[in-house]
């Protein structure tokens, strides 16, 4: 079973190549873009949080 999982392994480094810098930094930009719509959906459910126990205490 182990030896399975090296030879798969291997078999899949073997087919894989380098990015390219376009794909490297398209990567980058779509991280970025999804850690910014995370914080600010994060940002806002804070703030309307804080605005809700505010007016219950």
């Amino acid at each position: 079973m182990v030896s399975k999982m090296f030879s798969d392994m291997q078999r899949v480094w073997k087919v894989t190549k380098k990015p390219s810098k376009k794909d490297y930094f398209l990567t980058v930009k779509v991280v970025l873009v999804g850690f910014l719509i995370i914080g600010v959906i994060g940002f806002i459910i804070e703030f309307i949080n804080i605005l809700l126990l505010k007016r219950l205490f």
